[in-house]
């Protein structure tokens, strides 16, 4: 079985489904693909959001997420459900404002599915030492689709992140070779 912990099936927020219906119909498809859990990521763009606006963010996160639940209710064909984010952290000031959060995280962990952002222009290891100074694991968010300029080679840039306790997760295109 599989664990999706990287898509953007919540209704209305950011560029994935439009309504729940096309949420359960792509779960379906995930349960017969052998998914057997999934994680919502819906994008969490922390240098964009004023204290207030990221409060507004995650309450509007968590009733959409609590819809899909409530629409899921005794269909056994779907994949476990749990509410996460994908979070745009390009350097250590954003990700301080959320590391020490409970309420952010995949699924309650501790782990941070973390989008550095696709120009050059990024901290990925103050970030990850940043968020593992709170207690939490990065997982870092598709880094082929990152502008490495300046940065050497992407491969050895990716390996240092992973040497300093980073996951990595690739997107499924990467397998396919179309990063």
């Amino acid at each position: 079985m599989y664990s999706d912990l990287h898509n953007h099936l919540l209704p209305g927020i950011d560029d994935g489904s439009t309504g729940t219906a096309e949420t359960l119909r792509y779960l379906r498809s995930f349960a017969a693909e052998g998914v057997s859990t999934v994680v919502f990521t819906p994008h969490l763009l922390v240098p964009d959001l004023s204290a207030d606006r990221l409060e507004a963010e995650l309450a509007l996160h968590r009733e959409r997420f609590a819809e899909v639940v409530g629409a899921a209710n005794g269909d056994d064909s779907l994949p476990d459900l749990a509410l996460g984010q994908e979070i745009l952290a390009r350097f250590p000031d954003d990700m301080g404002r959320i590391a020490g959060r409970p309420d952010v995280g995949l699924a309650g962990s501790d782990a941070l599915l973390i989008e550095f952002g696709f120009s050059a222009g990024f901290d990925a290891e103050g970030v990850i030492a940043c968020a593992h100074a709170e207690g939490r694991t990065v997982v870092v968010a598709h880094p082929e689709r990152y502008d490495y300029a300046g940065r050497g080679d992407p491969i050895e840039a990716v390996a240092r992140w992973r040497d300093r306790g980073a996951r990595i997760q690739v997107n499924g295109g990467s397998l396919a070779g179309l990063y």
